[in-house]
This record gives C-alpha cells, structure tokens and sequence, in this order.
C-alpha cells in the first residue's frame, strides 16, 4: 500500500493528476484499497480518476471503461445496485462499438461478466459469456484457458438461473478439456466447484459426492484456507452435509468459511454475504 501511494504522489508531481501514468497507479492504488475493505478510500478514489479520464481520453477508451467496471464492483459490494447497473450498462454501450476480434473486447467482457455475476443478475451476464466464449474461442483456441474459463461462467450462469441441465453439460465439457491438458488438481479446483455445485441444486448427491471428494485431497492440503476456490469447496462439503441432514457438521464448516471470508474480505464483499 505505502510503495502504490508513494508511487502515485511522484507520479502526480512529474507527470500531473490527469496524467496517464499517474492515473494508472491511482487506478490500482483505488483497486487495492476495494480489495482490503477500504471503501471509502476506494470510492473517491476511482471517481477521481474516472472523471479524469472521461475528460482527458474519452468514455470509448479501454481504461476509462476498465475503471467503470471498478467502480460499479465496488458500488455492488456496497449493494448500491441501481448507480452499479448504471455503469455497467454505460460501459457495454462502448464495448459493444469496439472492434469484434480485439483482445481488449474480450478482457473487457470477462470483467463485465463478472461484474453482473456479482450483482446477482446472471441474466445480463449470460449473454456477455455467449460472446465471450465466442471471441476466446477465436482468438486463441477452443480449448485454451480463456475460452474455458469463460465456458465455465456461462455454466455459473446457467446454475443461478436454473438451466441444470445446459449447466452440467458446460462444465462437464470444460473439465474434459482441462483433464486433456493434463491440468493438476489443484488447477481443476474452479470447474470442480462449479460442477459440484450444479450436482446439489440438482439433487444428484451421489454424483455431488464424487466430485467433492476429488476437491478434499487439495482443501486438506492447502497451506491456509484463505483461497477462495478453496473456501468454495468447503462451503460445497458443508452444503452437501446439510442435504444429508448432517446438520451440525454442516453448521461448523459454514461458520468456519464464514470467518475465514471475513478475514480475507471486507464485511460487505459478495462472498462474505453469500456465507
């Protein structure tokens, strides 16, 4: 934190507030503070360098959307959906102008598909990871890590809105793929999760079992139980212990996640409230 604001002051003095490499460190300096819980910083923060950009480089420029996106995250996090929606829908108008095979589209959509993941409207979201998918898929390959990861969102997104079927059709394809490449466990992790959670919402414990019993060998071995897959794959062993019945178990694995996302994000983060 101390080498971002040291950093932005020297910045500031050679190249000016509004200029680009100053804005650049404000922009990850805002960033960090979100991420540690420091709202407030981090708010004033990105709507000072937003308004910035906006005047200095224009709504269409990468960065500028790229610290929309930041921003409507951050006013998510603080549940002020209505101004975050706002954003995000300002930001995609100019997404969609950008030209249809450009990298920069394709990193812009992953953090829009995010982004809408986090406000709880898999619907606006779903289409983003259609084309996504799409682009990844033409740019670097349909079984790169981009493309997978975005087939991995949209079977998120087929889970919240309740499509089980297309959901674990997704993820059992993404999981394929990354076995084919010979992907470690610990890799697998992320897919492992979702598909264990797409088993529960359908009812199929057995299945939901077998493919949690496959995450417990890396949760059991993982140095501190503070990475979030990790935390997802015992908030899985919980769920699937309360489906059985197994109440108190279930009980404590829940509470035990609950304090470790308290400890890794700030009280009002998506994953602190999902908990």
């Amino acid at each position: 934190q101390g080498i971002y604001e040291e950093s932005a002051a020297i910045a500031a003095r050679i190249f000016g507030t509004a200029g680009s490499q100053t804005l650049s460190i404000r922009h990850n300096l805002a960033d960090m503070y979100r991420q540690r819980g420091e709202v407030e910083r981090a708010e004033a923060l990105f709507r000072e360098v937003l308004d910035h950009r906006l005047r200095v480089i224009g709504e269409e420029h990468a960065d500028t959307l790229l610290t929309m996106q930041n921003l409507a995250a951050l006013l998510g996090q603080t549940r002020r959906f209505d101004e975050a929606g706002k954003w995000l829908g300002r930001a995609m108008k100019q997404i969609e102008r950008m030209p249809t095979e450009s990298p920069l589209r394709l990193d812009l959509l992953r953090t829009q598909g995010l982004n809408w993941l986090g406000l709880g409207t898999p619907l606006r979201a779903d289409p983003v990871y259609v084309e996504a998918a799409a682009l990844s898929s033409q740019i670097n390959g349909s079984n790169h890590a981009s493309t997978l990861e975005m087939l991995r969102h949209r079977a998120r997104c087929a889970l919240e809105l309740n499509r089980l079927a297309e959901a674990e059709e997704l993820i059992t394809g993404v999981l394929d793929a990354e076995r084919r490449a010979q992907l470690s466990e610990k890799e697998l992790l992320p897919s492992e999760n979702v598909l264990a959670q797409i088993l529960l919402a359908a009812g199929n414990l057995d299945k939901a079992a077998a493919a949690i019993e496959r995450t417990r060998k890396i949760v059991d071995e993982a140095p501190a139980r503070t990475d979030p897959e990790v935390l997802v794959a015992l908030s899985n062993q919980g769920a699937l212990l309360r489906a059985r019945g197994e109440w108190e178990e279930a009980e404590r694995l829940f509470r035990n996640v609950l304090e470790a996302r308290r400890a890794r994000f700030s009280a009002q983060h998506p994953h602190v409230f999902r908990s």
